[in-house]
């Protein structure tokens, strides 16, 4: 998908967000415009962007929702320690903490659509603490109770917090098994897997009857990488290696989905 130079010009602010088979989402500004009732597998221009919508895919079986850095506790927004690059943010005074807010609006757009499970895959508090982690529960778990699972991020792990450090959750839905691990490594920032948590993924994948999605927080290191680094900010390159080898000759492994960066990219 893409968009041509007069529609940045005329729209500054505009972004085609999200394609599916009958729907586009376009944010222009604050303002969000959902085009519905759309033919799958058709091209289409709409408000100047370019694109195609995805192929029906059949009779829907179930949804779910994943989020994460969702870091309570944090005061101040794009902070990079050791850089003053980009703008930071903070609430007002006597305003609510911008996590809060931030989190409120996931939460009801999460509500909306009904998911039969949730998925928070990491940086749950800002500093590790237990109030932190409180303050994610009382919002995430009181608004889907036995349907969410979380696991930590490494703003739990670089603090040597003890919550949310479970190696690996199974979630099975109509149509779609869904593998969460823990990725994170007590006291560092990067991340990391054991070869017992990819075994686990190695024996659930292989039997499977459904498709296989999984879940970490951190992501992966590229195998076509010239670096290799046991410091990487993502999972290390052996265990990186170790996990990109059962996705590969395990065709129900359908993706692994990460957190971490705060951006958003694909790697095939």
């Amino acid at each position: 998908m893409s968009s041509p130079p007069e529609a940045a010009l005329s729209h500054p602010l505009a972004e085609l967000t999200s394609v599916s088979p009958t729907e586009a989402v376009v944010h222009h500004g604050l303002e969000v415009r959902v085009h519905r009732d759309l033919t799958p597998d058709t091209d289409y221009e709409l408000e100047g962007f370019s694109f195609r919508t995805l192929p029906d895919r059949g009779e829907l079986l179930a949804t779910f929702a994943t989020v994460n850095d969702v870091h309570f506790g944090e005061e101040v927004c794009g902070v990079v320690e050791g850089s003053n690059v980009g703008p930071t943010f903070r609430s007002e005074p006597g305003d609510d903490p911008y996590p809060v807010v931030m989190n409120e609006g996931a939460v009801a757009e999460i509500r909306a659509l009904d998911p039969a499970a949730v998925l928070v895959k990491g940086d749950l508090t800002s500093n590790g603490t237990a109030d932190e982690y409180e303050a994610f529960l009382a919002m995430y778990g009181a608004a889907f109770g036995p349907k969410m699972h979380h696991v930590r991020g490494n703003h739990e792990s670089y603090y040597h917090a003890p919550f949310a450090a479970v190696p690996t959750q199974e979630i099975v839905l109509p149509g779609v098994r869904l593998a969460m691990l823990d990725t994170s490594v007590d006291g560092l920032a990067g991340g990391g897997l054991t070869s017992d948590q990819v075994a686990w993924l190695d024996a659930l994948a292989v039997d499977s009857d459904r498709p296989v999605l999984v879940f970490g927080h951190h992501h992966v290191w590229d195998p076509a990488s010239k670096e290799r680094s046991r410091a990487y900010f993502g999972i290390r390159p052996d265990d990186s290696e170790a996990l990109v080898d059962v996705v590969a000759r395990r065709p129900a492994i359908w993706g692994f989905f990460a957190g971490h960066t705060h951006r958003n990219r694909v790697r095939r």
